[in-house]
């Protein structure tokens, strides 16, 4: 029997600088039986030529160009042409160690496993870690405990990033397109259908902390509009597949209510006044039902002190949280 083939899909936008070492970390890994999937996705730099150069090395290596439409976009693209048996994703920025393919795949099978996530580390400019996330060696069963544990817990990654994926589970299923929120949804569509997910506490997955990622970027109308979105589609998905996880609503309800609120506070948004009374409310109404159920054991320690802080005085929390922000600014400054 031959050995499984891995898609590694990697959606690629204006990643000139980084595009090279991330592809190399791919077609260098230890497991040789690889799909590699380039999605230009309407770059405007050099990555398109980059990827063409890549593609006439290496005959494993595929090539789609299209019009920029975004992450969720580009990685349908992808799906809608690997061939693999498993399917791995890569952010053009970022880079794997040799063996992940390798290492991932023997723990699927030894585990017969659905999925397998493997700890991460960031990365600054000059490819120093800066910090190592990751779980130990566990292995969740039956679809409701991975959803809790997903939903619950800070351990399932809300990215599609340092999971190797059974291909199959992607047969009826693509991200959301046009939104900046694509993985967090796809994620939780993937672990409705699995049964057998095991974390790896070893670190294979590298993640350039640039300071124009989506995630990390302008809070926009957008990313707000994006928020108020996924909120919905949790409180459906839950509704339908999971009612006994009810309780995770209010902790990510009161988590929106508190993380919105600080960043509209601190900006020009149209309706400012209105938006910040919406999320108050939004605030007052789970929170109490935050506290009476399961919920209060979700987020850290660390939340659950903010939030307390944010019930008193949500000014005062937002104060607090920009000197914070700015103390970190001038940190990072001292040390360049």
């Amino acid at each position: 029997m031959s050995d499984p083939k891995i898609s590694v899909i990697v959606p690629v936008y204006n990643a000139e600088k980084y595009l090279r070492k991330c592809v190399d970390s791919i077609i260098n890994q230890s497991y040789r039986n690889l799909e590699i999937v380039l999605v230009n996705d309407g770059s405007t730099d050099n990555s398109g030529l980059i990827c063409d150069d890549y593609k006439n090395m290496d005959e494993r290596i595929k090539v789609f160009h299209k019009a920029n439409g975004g992450v969720g976009a580009a990685t349908n693209v992808g799906l809608d042409n690997m061939t693999g048996d498993y399917v791995v994703f890569v952010d053009s920025d970022d880079y794997i160690e040799k063996n992940m393919l390798e290492d991932m795949l023997l723990i699927l099978q030894k585990e017969n496993a659905d999925i397998v996530q493997c700890g991460i580390y960031w990365v600054d400019f000059d490819y120093r870690i800066i910090r190592k996330i990751t779980v130990p060696n566990k292995i969740i069963e039956g679809r409701e405990n991975i959803l809790r544990t997903y939903l619950a817990k800070n351990e399932i990654g809300r990215n599609l990033a340092t999971k190797l994926i059974k291909a199959s589970f992607f047969e009826n299923l693509r991200l959301e397109e046009g939104r900046q929120i694509v993985d967090v949804i796809a994620i939780t569509e993937l672990l409705n259908k699995c049964d057998r997910y095991v974390f790896t506490e070893n670190c294979y997955y590298y993640n350039l902390r640039t300071p124009y990622s989506v995630s990390r970027g302008k809070f926009t109308a957008q990313k707000y509009d994006d928020i108020k979105y996924a909120t919905k589609y949790f409180e459906n998905f839950i509704s339908k597949n999971c009612p006994a996880l009810k309780f995770y609503n209010y902790f990510r309800n009161v988590k929106v209510a508190v993380f919105c609120y600080e960043k509209i506070y601190h900006s020009d948004f149209t309706d400012r006044k209105e938006e910040l009374q919406k999320l108050k409310e939004l605030f007052k109404k789970n929170y109490p039902l935050y506290k009476k159920s399961e919920a209060k054991k979700c987020g850290t320690f660390k939340f659950r002190i903010l939030i307390r802080i944010f019930n008193l005085n949500p000014k005062l929390y937002c104060w607090m949280i920009n000197l914070k922000r700015g103390s970190n600014l001038w940190k990072r400054t001292k040390q360049k």
